[in-house]
């Protein structure tokens, strides 16, 4: 009954936190100016509020505060896509700190070493750890790549139906073409610049089976609902720290400023917070994924591919897309054709 009880409390706690503290923030701002203005007295009194109990009083804030953090829970890097950006920057206004751009009589070749080695980097390496997300699963990506290599090497080629990229092409296995209707480098020529090759269409296959990351996790939760209790423990912890990132910096700067600068030392806390948050998103992802690797689970375009290899069937590539292996318009071969 407690492990069915605590999923339910730990999505109510991320919403509720990030709600309270919100609210602390905006009642350090303003909260005071409105408790003594006359308007708020008038309200109060008018409806008779002050005779509630403090129970009411603090399960109406506990509401509202939930429904205001669950519309504040963050389920991505907080800093968005300025991760890389915001590491581009450090880095060139720390490079203005080096030694070529220092007067002479302040150069001192065994403190700008110790500088270089230590202090110059160190913030660098901090921030990239911290705002930048990515994708931390390189293990799936060599697994799948070695997948479609094994394909290969037994003569057929797994196509992807998106694997040309264009804006909202379908997804889905196409089928096994023949390995030997490419060229010998496995190129193909193509109509677009810079042509197409194997890597292509390795990409397309990753990508579809990294896209159904939400099928294995129910697959997961259908066949192992003990891992996938593990799974959405990290991914609910993950949210949580990442969901109090903005509320806790913008609680410290207030009361820094409305109560005394030194707590503003703990403006380190919610950077750890968020650094610790993308570790245990990263270590559901991997878990989920290592179900797959593991051949505990499949994909759905795994399945199909299975399916498709027990037929053996194979298509002729060049039959297929003549427009990329002839190098014709396609436009012009529909005509034709």
């Amino acid at each position: 009954m407690l492990s069915a009880l605590l999923p339910g409390v730990r999505e109510f706690r991320t919403p509720l936190v990030t709600g309270l503290l919100w609210a602390a923030s905006l009642w350090l701002l303003i909260g005071s100016s409105i408790a003594e203005s006359q308007a708020t007295t008038k309200f109060v009194d008018g409806l008779g509020l002050a005779e509630l109990p403090p129970g009411v009083w603090l399960g109406a804030v506990a509401l509202l505060a939930y429904l205001v953090g669950s519309l504040m829970v963050v389920r991505a890097s907080p800093f968005g896509d300025r991760g890389p950006r915001i590491q581009y920057w450090l880095e060139r206004m720390l490079d203005r700190l080096d030694e070529d751009r220092a007067p002479e009589h302040l150069r001192h070749r065994i403190l700008w070493r110790v500088w270089r080695m230590t202090v110059r980097g160190l913030p660098a390496r901090v921030v990239h750890g911290w705002v930048r997300s990515g994708d931390p699963n390189v293990k799936i990506d060599y697994w799948l790549r070695n997948e479609f290599q094994a394909e290969i090497e037994k003569g057929q080629v797994p196509v992807m139906r998106s694997f040309l990229g264009g804006c909202m092409t379908p997804t889905g296995f196409e089928g096994f073409c023949d390995a030997t209707t490419l060229t010998d480098d496995g190129t193909v020529p193509s109509i677009y610049e810079g042509g197409t090759s194997i890597e292509m269409l390795t990409e397309a296959f990753v990508r579809e089976v990294k896209g159904e990351k939400a099928e294995v996790e129910v697959r997961i939760e259908m066949r192992h609902p003990h891992l996938y209790a593990e799974i959405d423990r990290l991914k609910v912890e993950g949210e949580f720290r990442l969901s109090i990132f903005w509320p806790l910096m913008v609680l410290v700067v207030v009361l820094g400023y409305v109560w005394s600068p030194l707590v503003l030392a703990l403006i380190v806390v919610p950077p750890l917070l968020v650094r610790d948050g993308f570790r245990r998103i990263s270590e559901a992802s991997e878990k989920s994924w290592g179900a797959l690797m593991a051949r505990e689970v499949t994909s759905p375009t795994l399945d199909v591919i299975e399916q498709a290899r027990e037929q053996g069937k194979r298509f002729d590539f060049g039959e297929r897309y003549p427009s990329l292996v002839r190098g014709d318009n396609a436009e012009q071969l529909d005509a034709v054709g």
